[in-house]
């Protein structure tokens, strides 16, 4: 090493040139002018004889590394790149297990997990044919009714997949009919929930419907047949079935001018002595343009006297009550004559049907609150009741109320429990949600409070006392 030294001090700069040399346990790399030198082991090699250790000729300068024992050649690294990686084996799945299709329809079969069709070369096959077959795209056609089981195999692999495969004739609607025929919005934005009944309703397979309006720019309506004003006019509702049965509702729009003042002509009416003929009573709404003119009248005694849907009064016995119209326009106007019947000696009854509690409006509200909130105080608890004109308890309240909105809940008036979906708690509970109790239901007001038909004796209440509920269902999101 102390000649290696001496020799650095005294060269003379040249042109240089490095050479690695890859072999044993120690590595030399040479740096020198027209030759290197290998150093291996204790012994110096390479150059000519002029050069070994004279220190007469040119410097040579060296580095020295310990190369460590896992060097290899360039050579043997790139031929172990080179070799061929084994292919990832995989497997195959489908993203469903089972399936239906109608015969004469087509079913393409889903792969899960990203497998690339294009990639793999699978097979496709069916254990029953004359039931499903399926093509190498794994599109299956039901052919007869049926079940088979569709299977996908990786070719030269045992990996595969099956599907159970369910094929069926579909039955479809005879007849198709809507829950209204005809309807009246009020307002832009009020909504109409059409309900569809077909038949024969136990045996139907293909029931999906498609719903139109012949005129977006009056009314709209979704795929689940809720209508919604757009601008006054008329439009024509369609629900067709896949069979091409079709029926329709009219839907005006219209915005209605409400009732502002109502006027009787009678305030009172005495009555003496044996009476044969009715007497006519006669109300007058105003404005003269009000939308609605009608009024609905009852007799708060139909054992004193009665009263028809055109204010004709027949006196049934001896005594007192009040003849009472309302507008029924929602604004509920009311007006009374006060009937006194002495010595009358009546040879008439009431006819059944003639006297009602309140009117039921034509316009429905624009929700399942306001419109139950119309009949607060107006219409009376009935035992099995479920006419809102004479009177309801208290599932027959709310199934009504929920009728005039399209929703049918008979099917379920004695288990409300069941009906819609749970709310968790009172917090989350909107406005028109049915409360529960052990034995009565209500409609909550979204304020805390409720609105319900409660008992014999009582009018429709709305009132705060809602504790002891037990679940909250909602039909209407």
């Amino acid at each position: 090493m102390n000649l290696l030294k001496k020799h650095k001090k005294e060269a003379v700069p040249r042109k240089k040139k490095a050479i690695t040399i890859i072999g044993s346990s120690l590595a030399v790399v040479i740096v020198a002018g027209t030759a290197g030198a290998l150093f291996a082991g204790s012994e110096i090699m390479g150059g000519n004889s002029a050069d070994k250790l004279s220190g007469k000729e040119s410097s040579v300068h060296t580095v020295v590394e310990k190369a460590t024992e896992k060097t290899t050649s360039p050579k043997s690294a790139t031929a172990d790149e080179a070799l061929p990686k084994k292919e990832k084996e995989y497997k195959i799945s489908f993203v469903k297990k089972k399936a239906a299709v109608s015969t004469g329809d087509k079913y393409t079969v889903e792969l899960a997990d990203g497998v690339d069709r294009s990639k793999y070369k699978l097979n496709w096959s069916s254990s029953d044919e004359s039931v499903a077959t399926v093509d190498k795209n794994g599109v299956v056609t039901g052919v007869a009714d049926g079940k088979a089981t569709i299977t996908c195999q990786k070719v030269g692999s045992s990996t595969k997949a099956t599907l159970q495969i369910t094929v069926t004739t579909p039955v479809y609607p005879e007849t198709l009919e809507l829950n209204k025929a005809e309807y009246t919005l009020t307002s832009i934005g009020q909504l109409l929930k059409l309900s569809a009944s077909i038949t024969p309703e136990d045996t139907v397979t293909e029931t999906k419907l498609k719903w139109s309006s012949s005129n977006e720019s009056v009314a709209t309506v979704s795929d689940k047949g809720v209508v919604k004003a757009v601008s006054e006019g008329t439009a024509t509702i369609y629900c067709t079935t896949t069979n091409d049965i079709t029926a329709e509702c009219l839907v005006t729009v219209q915005k209605i001018v409400k009732a502002n003042e109502l006027f009787l002509d009678y305030i009172g009416y005495d009555f003496s002595g044996p009476q044969s003929e009715p007497v006519k009573l006669t109300a007058t709404v105003y404005p003269e343009n009000a939308t609605y003119q009608d009024v609905a009248w009852h007799s708060t005694n139909e054992n004193v006297a009665c009263v028809d849907n055109d204010g004709n009064v027949t006196i049934t016995g001896d005594g007192k009550c009040d003849i009472v119209c309302t507008t029924i326009d929602g604004t509920y106007l009311s007006k009374k004559c006060e009937i006194t019947a002495e010595n009358t000696m009546p040879v008439v009854t009431c006819p059944e049907g003639t006297s009602v509690y309140v009117p039921v409006n034509p316009v429905v509200a624009d929700s399942v609150i306001e419109e139950a909130l119309r009949y607060v105080g107006k219409i009376p608890y009935v035992w099995g009741g479920t006419d809102l004109a004479t009177g309801v308890d208290c599932s027959g309240f709310i199934c009504a109320v929920y009728q005039r909105f399209g929703i049918n809940l008979w099917g379920v008036r004695t288990d409300l429990y069941l009906a819609g979906t749970e709310v968790k708690s009172i917090e989350e509970a909107k406005a028109g949600d049915i409360l529960c109790y052990p034995g009565h239901v209500a409609i909550y007001d979204g304020n805390g409070g409720r609105v319900h038909a409660y008992d014999t004796g009582y009018m429709i209440m709305h009132d705060t006392n809602i504790g002891g509920y037990y679940t909250i269902r909602r039909i209407i999101e």
